[in-house]
């Protein structure tokens, strides 16, 4: 990024651009904190500043060709691998229940006067790296770990209603207090969020639940009465979370939300699940695999043995061979916090000898030779034939396809 970020500079010495030419928001707080960060927005105080420096980049071959959002007057760039965003200087104000501002050229100070929290609100001179704190508030408010309203609290959230959410997420990724004003007001325009589309809404809840510490971020949506927004349905289930668990778990989105949902008291049922991963707008590759966690590691739970014998253990890995090893990690992690530590190394051998008997071979029939060889048309029956087969050939993967047939027949 800094190589970005020098070439820039090289460029716009000794043109309209310069002294007109801020880094702005996110990376200029990380600067400060010594964090880093890969994501650059540039604020250009000129009428379309933004675009015409990102076309002027791209003419000196430095930028890819720029993608234009005439309506807020931003374009997005690449380069030296990082898409960079360029602004105008602007003023915006949101229409109740949209994120879409509309959009209007503006100062400096009405740039940053529209940004959500003061920490966010630092811009630097990107040639002379001088950082200017127009609220007064950002630099000492970052010294003191606060987030705080960049103007009147109510109208920030009122005015995007999204940003009660990234105060959470800020709180939560930097260890920062809320500040008190701010706090109350997220509290009472918490409704406003209902307004909120749910990709929006998930988006910011998944960058929480992904965080390093996503039992604070958690913790926070129920202290803000948040969750109801998010999934109504652990409103009342803070008590039942278990926490060590979530922690313990890689930031996989997968995992944490399988964990989040199987721990809170919430029916284990596909159809619940799929309920609140579908109102999320989360993908299928998410619904199947949080689905396929939760079933199996309560299968597994020494309280809900599934089957008496090997079976299940046998259907698993025939089933979900690609998937073993995310299942193993989180069986393992719930292991570690119940009273059947020793069940996952028990359970990891049993599937490690299976997996070695059942190497090299293959389940012998297909619908096509149970139709021909039963001779009954295309039906369910046939479904049914081959699920009692494969239970038999899994219980016995050495048995012949004659033999196997022959049982079924009786």
């Amino acid at each position: 990024m800094k190589s970005a970020i020098e070439k820039i500079k090289k460029i716009i010495t000794g043109t309209e651009f310069e002294g007109n030419t801020y880094i702005a928001g996110g990376y200029v707080r990380d600067l400060v904190l010594k964090n880093n960060n890969s994501d650059l927005d540039i604020a250009v105080s000129l009428p379309q500043g933004g675009i015409r420096l990102a076309a002027l980049l791209h003419r000196h071959k430095v930028a890819t060709e720029p993608v234009i959002f005439e309506q807020f007057g931003t374009a997005l760039v690449e380069m030296n691998g990082h898409k960079i965003e360029f602004v105008m200087t602007r003023n915006e104000s949101y229409r109740k229940g949209s994120r879409k501002p509309t959009t209007n050229p503006g100062t400096l100070l009405e740039d940053i006067s529209r940004r959500d929290f003061t920490i966010n609100s630092l811009v630097m001179d990107i040639l002379t790296g001088k950082i200017l704190d127009l609220t007064g508030r950002g630099l000492k408010d970052i010294e003191d770990k606060i987030i705080r309203a960049t103007s009147d609290p109510d109208f920030i959230f009122h005015d995007d209603p999204l940003r009660i959410l990234r105060a959470v997420r800020f709180a939560n990724r930097l260890q920062f207090k809320i500040e008190k004003l701010t706090a109350i007001a997220m509290k009472k325009d918490s409704g406003e969020l209902a307004g909120i589309s749910w990709e929006r809404r998930r988006d910011e809840f998944i960058k929480i639940l992904l965080s390093n510490t996503p039992q604070k971020g958690i913790e926070l949506l129920f202290e803000y009465k948040l969750m109801q927004y998010i999934i109504p349905e652990l409103d009342n289930q803070k008590d039942n979370i278990n926490y060590n668990e979530i922690n313990a778990l890689p930031a996989s989105e997968e995992m944490r939300l399988a964990a989040l949902l199987q721990n809170a008291a919430i029916q284990t049922e596909e159809d619940i699940i799929s309920i609140i991963i579908d109102r999320l707008r989360l993908s299928n590759r998410v619904k199947f695999k949080v689905n396929f966690l939760v079933k199996y590691c309560h299968c597994f739970a020494p309280a809900n043995n599934c089957d008496s014998d090997d079976l299940q253990v046998r259907k698993l890995i025939y089933d979900h061979q690609a998937l073993l090893t995310l299942f193993i990690q989180y069986y393992t992690v719930f292991a570690r916090s119940g009273n059947w530590q020793d069940q996952p190394q028990k359970l990891i051998a049993e599937i490690r000898g299976i997996e070695t008997e059942l190497e090299g071979r293959s389940f012998p029939l297909n619908g096509n030779i149970i139709k021909q060889e039963f001779e009954i048309p295309e039906c369910e029956e046939i479904g049914r034939i081959k699920e009692k087969g494969l239970n038999i050939w899994l219980k016995r993967p050495d048995i012949s396809k004659a033999e196997l047939l022959k049982l079924l027949k009786q």
